[in-house]
């Protein structure tokens, strides 16, 4: 807070921690180390750093940088931070600062993985307490870092703002020397892709969550929407399953517009998952939050169908065979009619 108030350090504002290891280095906040973390616009969310992970100029100094690494350890965090009860949905206690997420929780299950993350069922050492976490790899370069850094604080953002029964819970998050981690609960039993996609009948007890699972989907959206936040990457995929109840997951693409005056967004786009996507968003035309209602729709179609008795690759079968024999849902609209009227 103090930093905030003089325009000279104003822009450590965002830094406390990382200009207080500045300072116990004895450089001043306007030389060129100070200056390049301002430069390459990394703030404490990246601490603890290793050296890959260091501006340059601390990077290529073997003796500035082995004093910056020592002294980092002011500045992490307390471990009792890391008890059982500060993680939940009323602690105070959000972001950590750790050498090693490992020796706080131990790796049981591998739920899923992709690219730069990977989410597991883990449990507490300390409590025996069970969450589900998802790591991203902080890469292996700054650079790297810098992408993979995106993608995690815009998820930690939109999961800090949201409350909602059918949505995964945050109950925590932290950084170490290998990874940015985020904690949540509940730990799916299983995706609903698993269900859509599943060989054998649908059990009673898996048909109820089915037919339920529409207005709960349905209610979480309308609740993010109100809430200004796009959440781009509905699929079966995102949607876990825990005792017949539904929760959306992966906030990892979400777009928070609460500080703008408008949803709305144009040109290129990033990752998504083509089967659901929207034509807007495939096409890079104008599109705002009703593309999450196209991608609701195109999963609500796959309930449908499941429900019915139909298999999805029967589906797929049947829009290969009819209008523009495409069985991706953005690019055969007639197709899916023609389906629906099946």
């Amino acid at each position: 807070y103090e930093l905030s108030k003089h325009p000279v350090t104003r822009a450590w504002s965002t830094r406390p921690r990382t200009y207080a290891v500045l300072r116990m280095l004895g450089c001043g906040i306007d030389d060129d180390v100070a200056a390049e973390f301002i430069d390459e616009k990394l703030e404490d969310v990246t601490i603890p750093y290793t050296n890959h992970y260091l501006p340059s100029t601390l990077r290529n100094d073997e003796d500035l940088s082995r004093r910056f690494l020592e002294l980092q350890q002011f500045v992490l965090s307390d471990p009792q931070y890391m008890k059982a009860s500060n993680f939940s949905q009323n602690s105070k206690v959000w972001h950590r600062h750790i050498r090693d997420g490992d020796v706080y929780f131990e790796d049981l299950e591998k739920l899923g993985e992709g690219g730069s993350a990977r989410v597991a069922r883990v449990q507490h050492r300390l409590s025996g307490e069970i969450f589900a976490r998802k790591i991203i790899w902080r890469g292996h370069n700054i650079s790297e870092q810098r992408t993979r850094l995106v993608e995690f604080q815009q998820e930690l953002q939109a999961l800090k703002r949201i409350r909602h029964r059918h949505l995964i819970t945050c109950i925590g998050s932290y950084t170490d020397k290998s990874c940015f981690a985020l904690l949540m609960s509940p730990v799916a039993d299983y995706e609903m892709k698993y269900l859509l996609r599943k060989p054998d009948p649908l059990s009673p007890e898996e048909v109820v969550c089915l037919r339920n699972a529409f207005g709960c989907l349905a209610t979480a959206i309308a609740y993010l929407h109100a809430n200004q936040i796009r959440h781009k990457d509905i699929k079966p995929g995102n949607i876990l399953v825990r005792e017949g109840t539904v929760y959306l997951c992966d906030f990892g693409l979400a777009r928070d517009w609460s500080e703008e005056d408008h949803s709305t967004t144009s040109g290129p786009v990033g990752r998504y998952t083509k089967r659901y996507v929207s034509p807007e968003v495939i096409n890079e035309e104008r599109r705002n939050e009703l593309s999450d209602i196209w991608s609701l729709g195109c999963v609500f179609l796959e309930m449908i169908s499941v429900l019915k008795k139909k298999t999805l690759d029967e589906m797929d079968r049947f829009l290969a065979s009819t209008g523009t024999y495409n069985k991706e849902f953005w690019s055969n609209p007639d197709g899916i009619k023609r389906y629906m009227r099946e």
